[in-house]
């Protein structure tokens, strides 16, 4: 899955355009409002004396309603440029995690600025490990979790990332499941780009991380998707009506639909647990039985079992030490009839 020939990931899209432009448009709407400001003040002067017929009560009302109006004016120039400056924050925020996920190997593929039915999505990583959706953040500070709840500095956040990863995660998947190409739910990701991330579990099903740790975590996640969804995905993604910027000529692959004819192949599935003393592998591939695919421990603790599985969409989970345990490399979740979540592997 090499990108154009080159070492590194294929790039669609230049990063922070999207943000750019807003910035853009704000310093403008700036800059027009201070021209309104300064001609009204211009126009103000000019029928001082003209005013000043009119007696001092009428004089007095006037000035207190151009002092007021003038006032009004700038605040609302300081706000757009304030906003502006928030949105070049953001995008060179964006730019940065654009050129660092550009580094990434040549299996990656990486679509930035990608206009979705939500909104723009910063960042999409797509390769044989999965599908993650990424979204830049430029705050400041340190960031923890209490609970399911994200905070900076101990207060929540003005605004539920969370809620906004997911929206953006659920996009892809609805596009991808319309066009047929499969129906996984991306991984959602938050970078933050200049603030100390102090956690360490998803919150709520979201990876939150600082960008330092970025590639690390990219290049450590398990190989479990094909080839040949990986190329449909991102043919999918770079053919869809929503149309890209400066973008390089997209890499030659398949349309894939689930239901493309049956190539059974050796599918790998590990997890990691040093201390546990048994581990199986059960799911809708074996009927849920703990006893029909037991799992071997390596020197690392890292369990392990292959299985010879055709083209389809299986869900699964561990069981560790009697213990359900789910997938933590898994990028694609159901809820299951206990209210929980099974771990979802398509198999081209």
């Amino acid at each position: 899955m090499a990108g154009t020939g080159s070492t590194k990931a294929t790039v669609y899209n230049k990063p922070g355009v999207g943000v750019r432009k807003m910035e853009a448009t704000r310093w403008l709407a700036a800059l027009l409002i201070l021209i309104i400001m300064y001609a009204g003040i211009y126009y103000y002067t000019k029928s001082v004396k003209a005013i000043v017929t009119l007696g001092l009560p009428v004089a007095l009302v006037v000035f207190a309603g151009i002092i007021y109006w003038i006032k009004a004016m700038g605040n609302k120039a300081e706000a757009y440029a304030n906003r502006a400056l928030d949105a070049r924050r953001g995008a060179v925020a964006e730019e940065a995690v654009g050129n660092l996920l550009g580094e990434l190997p040549a299996e990656f593929f990486v679509v930035n600025d990608f206009v979705s039915e939500r909104g723009n999505i910063d960042h999409i990583v797509i390769s044989t490990k999965g599908i993650l959706t990424v979204e830049t953040k430029s705050q400041k500070g340190v960031v923890t979790c209490e609970g399911e709840m994200l905070k900076r500095d101990g207060k929540p956040f003005e605004k539920d990332f969370i809620k906004q990863a997911w929206a953006e995660a659920y996009s892809i998947r609805d596009l991808l499941t319309e066009k047929e190409v499969c129906n996984l739910r991306p991984q959602p990701v938050i970078v933050f780009t200049e603030a100390d991330v102090q956690v360490k579990e998803k919150v709520r099903g979201v990876k939150i991380i600082g960008i330092m740790d970025l590639h690390a975590f990219l290049e450590g996640l398990p190989a479990w998707m094909s080839e040949r969804l990986a190329k449909g995905i991102i043919n999918c993604l770079s053919s869809t009506q929503y149309k890209y910027l400066n973008r390089v000529p997209k890499p030659e692959g398949v349309r894939y639909n689930i239901a493309s004819g049956p190539i059974q192949g050796e599918i790998k599935f590990e997890f990691s647990a040093p201390e546990a003393k048994e581990v199986s592998l059960v799911g809708n591939f074996n009927q849920w039985n703990s006893q029909a695919n037991p799992m071997k421990k390596d020197k690392k603790g890292i369990w392990k079992v292959t299985l010879a599985l055709e083209p389809g969409r299986y869900e699964y989970r561990f069981i560790a030490d009697g213990n359900w345990e789910n997938d933590p490399s898994c990028s694609c979740c159901v809820t299951n009839e206990f209210g929980g979540e099974n771990c979802v592997r398509i198999v081209a």
